[in-house]
């Protein structure tokens, strides 16, 4: 084994003295361990480190061939630093001013990060603590400036591509995306494919949770919060929560927060300047789904300590908005068992509502402009129903108590 690695380094050394403007530097401790690498170019810089028995530095999905670390191009740096046994990492830079840093702790980690062709200032950074744990980046062809951070402790914990992509793609420039994981079996789809300044935030911590989240366009934001603490974007606490985003378009904000034990939140927007938002706050098996199709839409619900709660928009038009009404942030869903479903056709509708009890419903249905809906529902087992359509129309309606039931239907009519 000590004649291996003494090969090695006499390797590397004559490939350091044959170009003389990059450097690397190579330390092994164990068995068995193989590191391979490539540099081409000026000014590049290479660290591995590598403690512990079958470690990998070299293998990559996207088929970039086994030399783990593979710089071409000007001042890259890359580093990567293995304790423990049979983890794997690699690097392609092919650009310039790239930098990497893969830090891996535990077994069976793999963590690779590719910045292919003409890509520029781009900073990688992946930590993984634990066992079995995967993350990777690819930044394509003239992307630059771009940021991806992942910090994964646990086991099995994953930051994958969406089903398009092989390792998940930061495509553009000026993109951020920082995923942080604490647990077991956490999973992270993600692409930010194409565009400038898009940002994504994300929290996983618990057993199990699930997120997908695709990007795309410019300066979209996975991150801010008006019920405030801080632009945590997606955050998952609990077990088994599953959520999903997809943004396509400028200037959208969608922001989902999961504190609680199997909820289930999707929010798909399309168009421009979009603001969809779902938190459930120590609350467990609520469902919430948010659709925006155009610009300028805001929908979002609050549940804080209940359970089973359904709560469905689907906004098409322009300006659209779904609010809290009684002083809250965003619109209240507090209980057990409710459900809420509304949707809004045209441009300038609004519904604003509350809904705090057991097992009421509300169902809204606004099309044509303008339109005006202000509901309040407290108490148990209340129904309404509310239909607008035609010149601009409002309805003011409160149920208070229990088994209450009210259907309106209002079709404005020129006179």
């Amino acid at each position: 084994m000590k004649k291996y690695i003494l090969s090695g380094i006499a390797l590397l050394a004559l490939a350091t003295a044959s170009f003389a403007q990059n450097t690397i530097s190579l330390s092994q401790s164990g068995n068995g361990n193989s590191a391979g690498t490539i540099q081409t170019g000026n000014l590049n810089t290479g660290t591995i480190t590598q403690t512990g028995n079958n470690n990998t530095i070299g293998q990559s999905d996207n088929n970039l061939g086994t030399s783990g670390l593979q710089q071409n191009g000007t001042s890259n740096a890359g580093t990567i630093t293995q304790s423990g046994d049979s983890n794997n990492g690699f690097i392609y830079q092919r650009g310039n001013m790239n930098t990497t840093t893969i830090s891996q702790t535990g077994n069976g980690n793999d963590g690779q990060a590719i910045d292919f062709s003409a890509s520029n200032m781009n900073t990688s950074t992946i930590t993984q603590v634990g066992n079995d744990n995967k993350s990777g980046v690819f930044h394509t062809t003239s992307s630059s400036n771009n940021t991806f951070t992942t910090t994964q402790t646990g086991d099995r914990n994953q930051v994958l591509a969406t089903s398009a992509y092989i390792l998940p793609p930061q495509y553009g420039t000026f993109n951020v995306a920082t995923i942080d994981q604490t647990g077991n079996d956490n999973v992270i789809r993600m692409a930010q494919a194409g565009g400038t300044e898009n940002t994504f935030l994300a929290t996983q911590t618990g057993n199990g949770n699930d997120a997908e989240v695709f990007q795309s366009g410019n300066n979209n934001v996975i991150g801010n919060n008006d019920n405030g603490g801080g632009p945590v974007g997606l955050q998952q606490l609990g077990d088994n929560n599953v959520a999903f985003m997809s943004q396509t378009g400028n200037s959208n904000n969608a922001f989902i927060q999961e504190i609680g034990n199997t909820n289930n939140s999707t929010i798909i927007q399309v168009g421009n300047s979009n603001d969809g938002q779902i938190q459930d706050y120590f609350s467990s098996g609520n469902t919430a789904s948010i659709t925006q199709t155009g610009n300028s839409n805001k929908s979002g619900v609050f549940r804080n300590g209940g359970s089973e709660n359904t709560f469905t928009s689907v906004q098409t038009g322009d300006n659209n908005r779904v609010l809290a009404n009684g002083g809250y942030v965003l619109p209240p869903q507090y209980g057990v068992g409710n459900s809420i479903d509304i949707t809004q056709t045209g441009n300038t509708n609004l519904t604003t509502l509350r809904q705090i009890g057991d097992d009421n419903t509300l169902m809204v249905s606004q099309s044509d402009d303008s339109q005006t809906a202000i509901l309040v529902q407290s108490g148990s087992m209340n129904m309404l129903s509310v239909t607008q359509s035609g010149l601009p129309n409002t309805a003011t309606i409160s149920q208070f108590g229990s088994g209450n039931s009210a259907s309106v239907v209002q079709t404005g009519v020129a006179p």
